[in-house]
């Protein structure tokens, strides 16, 4: 007898396993065409499902790996290929599943065949300026203020204008005067503030300041041409962001160039970047198909 229940119990335990590496059920459709030359992308759901419009391929495989888009290689369609995708997760599967469930998607509905490379590659490594940095030490939790954003850190996009306030842990960006942009963080510290620079730069941020603590950060950047970069390099031609917006670095996500004033922005700060080269973590895609397999 108790060997029966052991057995049952290690067979529910398996079956709970597998049902948590993939999800009930799942639609995959092409996305449709945008009408005034925008696109809007959309990652949302709630605890039974994900709801997701107008995604790249390249943003279901960073959401799947947990990664930053150029710490993907793959063919340059990844970027251009876009579908609508919802998806119901299993009863008494958590949210932190939905990663390895998309990778499971992945490869059952576009054929993806990918291996993890660690590759020396172009970084930026935040430093300290020579003359010291400016930094606001973090103020004390305010009992009224926003609350801490998700794990990691996210930032949250304000592309209506108007008052915004940055949650503890993690940040906004917000519209600017002039086509400029405002990016603030609440009580980060410089590992979390050089991640977050990774979202809209067009390589991985890494923290050499040796700066401690924790601060609150306003970077202030105009809507001016992108600078040339530290390393004497040409600006990157501006890009549309995913709202469809080219050059305004509200609107500036990776791939296109950092956004423009963003070096002057820091060095308000007392801080700076200087090119490098440093070992970065890959998702190479050996293998993927431009269209899932039937619904």
């Amino acid at each position: 007898m108790i060997r029966n229940v052991s057995r049952t119990v290690l067979l529910a335990a398996a079956a709970l396993s597998a049902s948590a590496q993939s999800f009930e059920v799942a639609s995959i459709k092409p996305a449709a065409p945008p009408t005034d030359g925008r696109i809007a992308i959309r990652m949302g759901g709630d605890a039974g499902r994900i709801d997701y419009v107008n995604v790249s391929l390249k943003n279901l495989i960073t959401r799947a790996f947990r990664v930053r888009p150029h710490q993907v290689q793959g063919p340059a369609w990844l970027d251009s290929e876009r579908f609508d995708v919802v998806a119901k997760i299993p009863e008494g599967v958590a949210q932190t599943q939905v990663p390895e469930m998309l990778q499971a998607l992945l490869k059952e509905r576009f054929g993806m065949v990918s291996r993890r490379e660690e590759k020396e590659q172009p970084v930026y490594a935040l430093m300290e300026g020579k003359n010291g940095h400016k930094l606001q030490k973090a103020k004390e939790d305010d009992p009224n203020a926003p609350a801490p954003s998700a794990p990691g850190g996210g930032i949250r996009f304000n592309t209506a204008g108007g008052a915004a306030v940055a949650p503890r842990g993690g940040a906004i960006m917000m519209r600017g005067a002039g086509g400029g942009a405002s990016f603030e963080a609440k009580k980060i510290n410089m590992a979390r503030l050089a991640d977050m620079l990774s979202n809209f730069m067009d390589r991985p941020v890494i923290d050499e300041t040796k700066i401690e603590g924790e601060y609150d950060v306003k970077l202030d950047m105009t809507g001016d041409e992108p600078e040339a970069r530290p390393d004497g390099a040409a600006p990157a031609a501006a890009s549309p962001g995913p709202g469809g917006h080219g050059g305004a670095p509200m609107m500036r996500m990776m791939g296109g160039g950092p956004p423009p004033g963003i070096f002057a922005a820091l060095a308000n700060l007392g801080l700076r970047v200087e090119t490098k080269k440093a070992p970065v973590a890959l998702i190479v895609i050996d293998k993927i198909e431009r269209t899932p397999t039937e619904n």
